[in-house]
């Protein structure tokens, strides 16, 4: 993700909001939701001070022009959906979310509300937007891999290890029905040999999804996804 261009879609969002005149004529700050799906640490921290540097390049100055809110999910898939109920109630003009769990989240709770993601990586298939050329409805932002890099990541994997039998591949549920998902589980057979390959969802936090599919691939001859 080109950082610059995350902010200029964040900018547009703003300048977009009906509601709201222009920052010069106007002395309200627009107000923006952040969600991060990471709790307190270097993550965190990281994210917020560059976020907060790059708006100040376009001139949007925390504590003047704009008002950034910032939510954390602490790692916790099951906080995520409270996280972005609570993000819209207080409606603010946009909402960032940084990653396709809070995305979906958000997206049920409002179309309405400006979204701009990232750390996405098929908003098509997860039906945030209608294409990447159009994506229509209330969301926008940048993607990553997708399904063609996920082949190659399969492919990268078996080079490595030849004899590779076992792949263990962790999505969140938004993720499930997606073409990344789908995407995986058939190259996950391919390369293993096999002609099935198992979905298990995840929804009670990284540490949990790294400990089951660490105990998947030691007991398990499938694929498991």
């Amino acid at each position: 993700m080109r950082r610059r261009e995350f902010i200029g879609l964040l900018s547009l969002a703003l300048i977009g909001c009906p509601q709201l005149t222009s920052a010069q004529t106007s002395p309200r700050a627009r107000r923006i939701t952040m969600l991060m799906p990471y709790g307190d640490g270097a993550i965190s921290d990281a994210m917020r001070s560059a976020f907060a540097q790059a708006l100040r390049d376009l001139r949007w100055i925390e504590g003047q022009n704009v008002r950034i809110e910032y939510r954390l999910g602490g790692g916790d898939f099951g906080r995520l959906r409270s996280l972005a109920k609570e993000a819209v109630q207080a409606k603010p003009e946009v909402i960032v979310a940084l990653n396709t769990p809070l995305v979906a989240a958000v997206l049920d709770e409002t179309r309405s509300i400006p979204v701009v993601f990232g750390l996405v990586s098929d908003p098509v298939g997860s039906g945030f937007v209608q294409s990447y050329a159009r994506p229509g409805g209330n969301a926008t932002g940048f993607a990553y891999g997708g399904s063609a890099l996920a082949s190659k990541w399969l492919q990268l994997l078996k080079e490595i290890s030849p004899a590779i039998s076992r792949v263990a591949v962790l999505l969140c549920r938004a993720c499930r029905r997606s073409i990344l998902s789908s995407t995986l589980r058939s190259r996950c057979a391919i390369i293993c040999g096999r002609t099935n390959c198992r979905a298990r969802s995840q929804s009670r936090g990284y540490r949990a999804g790294y400990r089951g599919a660490g105990s998947s691939a030691r007991k398990r001859s499938h694929c498991d996804s």
